[in-house]
């Protein structure tokens, strides 16, 4: 598989751990949009991951119910 920049890719999934129900949580909206550094907030409810825009100073933390995903 070739190797491919973080921009290039929509990478925060959820999946089970036989491998099943794999989900997208978050698609990239636009070019060169960047998200990753997952972690789940303390009451595991909430999925969260820095977002950035192309060309940007400017950077979020952005989250996700992990209910609409299990």
């Amino acid at each position: 598989m070739p190797r491919r920049h973080w921009h290039e890719l929509d990478r925060t999934w959820t999946i089970r751990t036989d491998g099943s129900q794999m989900r997208l949580m978050h698609r990239r909206t636009m070019d060169m949009e960047i998200n990753g550094h997952e972690w789940w907030s303390w009451d595991g409810k909430t999925v969260w991951f820095d977002l950035q825009t192309p060309r940007s100073e400017d950077f979020w933390i952005a989250g996700m119910n992990a209910k609409l995903f299990f």
